[in-house]
């Protein structure tokens, strides 16, 4: 979906969804690669990267509202540990980048 041809294309540099590790993976355990990030939720990580927490904010609404008004489905289990936030390695300082863990289930 948050690819360069999905449904989710203009956030596909904004928003990183770690790959599938399909040698460990089972139909009862999803095996994902690691992605670095602190808690959406953690306001003094995010003022220690420079990253407003506005600017979090909207991310968060422009990724979801994409996911469920473009490609009519939503990451199910979005609670802070499965929502995290980096400096964007490509941007300028301040600059966020969502990272959705658990995004496999739905």
């Amino acid at each position: 979906f948050f690819s360069c041809a999905g449904a989710g294309a203009a956030l596909a540099d904004a928003v990183v969804v770690p790959g599938v590790v399909h040698s460990l993976t089972t139909p009862r355990v999803l095996t994902m690669t690691f992605e670095e990030g602190c808690s959406v939720t953690d306001i003094d990580a995010l003022r220690k990267m420079n990253i407003s927490p506005s600017l979090v904010t909207k991310l968060l609404c422009e990724t979801f509202c994409s996911q469920i008004f473009l490609g009519n489905f939503v990451h199910c289990d979005p609670h802070p540990g499965n929502v995290l936030i980096r400096q964007h390695p490509n941007c300028a300082a301040g600059t966020p980048q969502l990272v959705l863990l658990d995004h496999g289930i739905q």
